[in-house]
């Protein structure tokens, strides 16, 4: 699974949505779900101008997830014979912002299972354009859940 930087800084900041984000993340540092972790978050998080938050941040993903390099996404794009820019301008279309379209992207190209965000206006509302496009490119569909639907799902499952 990806996991958005929303869910990590609400956890970290005790957002309004600090519960939902402790029960998922307590559940994530106990390795019950493999995360993966895009460079372009990263990258994004190392521009943040909050130091601690920062630290904390990337210190997070460093600890409970695999990252996914530059490289290793041009690899599977050339693998799949895909132009990102044209997939990424395909999403922008729909309504995803740019940077949440990279998420997409890499999330369907490493076979996520799961992108966890809290971010409903230009990801969780939008799963079913996003899945078209993605069919659009021969890419795998991608689910799109906040940690409260994923926890559910997986209580489900056992």
């Amino acid at each position: 699974m990806v996991i958005d930087l929303d869910v990590v800084t609400v956890h970290l900041w005790k957002g309004s949505q600090a519960e939902e984000a402790e029960a998922f993340i307590e559940k994530v540092e106990s390795r019950y779900f493999k995360v993966i972790v895009p460079y372009t978050l990263i990258e994004l998080a190392k521009k943040w101008r909050y130091i601690e938050l920062k630290k904390k941040v990337i210190e997070f993903y460093r600890k409970n997830a695999t990252k996914i390099s530059a490289e290793d996404v041009k690899e599977k794009l050339e693998g799949f014979r895909i132009n990102d820019k044209e997939l990424a301008l395909s999403l922008v279309a729909r309504g995803i912002k740019e940077e949440d379209a990279a998420l997409v992207i890499i999330a369907s190209l490493f076979k996520a299972d799961y992108l966890v965000t809290f971010n409903r206006k230009h990801l969780r509302n939008k799963e079913r354009p996003i899945c078209e496009v993605l069919n659009d490119f021969s890419l795998p569909e991608i689910k799109i859940r906040t940690p409260q639907e994923l926890l559910k799902e997986a209580q489900n499952e056992n």
